[in-house]
């Protein structure tokens, strides 16, 4: 079993109800044990996107599934909420955004597979729920603890309301 942390985001509709179902859905998707999921906070779009505020949580859990079937299923329930990734562009708005932030303190580096994920540490609106459920997890690569990564945060990457 590995611990995975996934991000969660939807700025559509009622989109703190979405980030809740689309939870739910993970969990059953991948068989996660010991499912935990921080509360959902509000944040405005970031790195240059456009829309909506966004809802955003951070779940936990413990699965036996790998970290590549894990990010297929996590595409599958995208899909599931209607997420259509290569008609919205990088910045476009979500029903639901589902990404794999951490594989058991992993490092992966493979083509469409990246762990942790390469904008973590500069995401208040992962990093902040991160620290409400692992307030000691460490950054894989750069071994800061995540309240290290967030008191590092610039003004401009403050997006939580």
């Amino acid at each position: 079993m590995e611990r995975v942390v996934i991000a969660l985001g939807s700025n559509l509709g009622d989109s703190a109800t979405t980030v809740v179902a689309g939870w739910n859905s993970v969990c059953a998707a991948i068989d996660l044990r010991g499912a935990h999921l921080s509360r959902v906070y509000r944040s405005r779009p970031a790195e240059a996107a456009v829309g909506s505020d966004f809802a955003n949580a951070v779940g936990i859990g413990d699965t036996a599934r790998s970290a590549r079937d894990v990010l297929r299923e996590l595409h599958a329930v995208e899909r599931d909420f209607g997420r259509d990734r290569q008609g919205e562009g990088f910045h476009g708005s979500r029903t639901l955004d589902l990404d794999l932030i951490d594989w058991g303190g992993a490092v992966i580096d493979e083509p469409g597979l990246e762990v942790p994920h390469p904008r973590l540490a500069w995401r208040d609106f992962v990093l902040v729920p991160l620290a409400e459920l692992l307030p000691a997890w460490r950054h894989p690569i750069s071994d800061l603890t995540v309240s290290d990564l967030i008191k590092g945060l610039k003004d401009d990457q403050r997006a939580l309301r």
